[in-house]
């Protein structure tokens, strides 16, 4: 597996409450590239859940303005837009993040959710469904959250 690809498994396993497992893949990251041993998964997703969105989007913003082509950045920051209610730059993020990582689950998985809360049932199904084909098998269980 390549850095990126132990990263962004770290980071789905603590998504999913493995911290144990998020940790050794964020090891192996770094063994492959040093560049990720400033990134702590157990401070991202934090910031992204705290009542403060502004201060993680900031945060984010600052990110993304050292590194334009750092889909897990824009990942986050869409993240945090989503929780904050703004579900257009939501969209917006999560779609550069896509662009940047066609192959990334949790992108689409996220958008998918978005995309319920705006009420677009297709493109709910459509993310949802690619977030499992992309081997996040719990979006599958997620279709059902699709509003009628």
């Amino acid at each position: 597996m390549t850095e990126k690809e132990y990263f962004k498994r770290g980071r789905e396993k603590y998504e999913l409450g493995d911290c144990v497992g998020a940790e050794e893949d964020r090891k192996k990251a770094i063994k492959l590239d040093p560049s990720y041993k400033d990134i702590d998964f157990s401070k991202l997703p934090e910031t992204i859940n705290s009542p403060n969105f502004a201060k993680a989007i900031k945060d984010y913003n600052k990110k993304i303005e050292l590194n334009f082509k750092d889909a897990d950045a824009y990942y986050f920051r869409g993240a945090a837009k989503h929780k904050r209610g703004d579900y257009t730059g939501a969209i917006e993020d999560l779609n550069k993040a896509i662009e940047l990582d066609p192959e990334d689950a949790l992108s689409y998985f996220t958008r998918g959710l978005v995309k319920n809360e705006l009420g677009d049932k297709a493109g709910t199904l459509e993310d949802l469904s690619k977030a499992g084909e992309l081997g996040l098998t719990r979006a599958y269980e997620n279709l059902s959250l699709i509003h009628i």
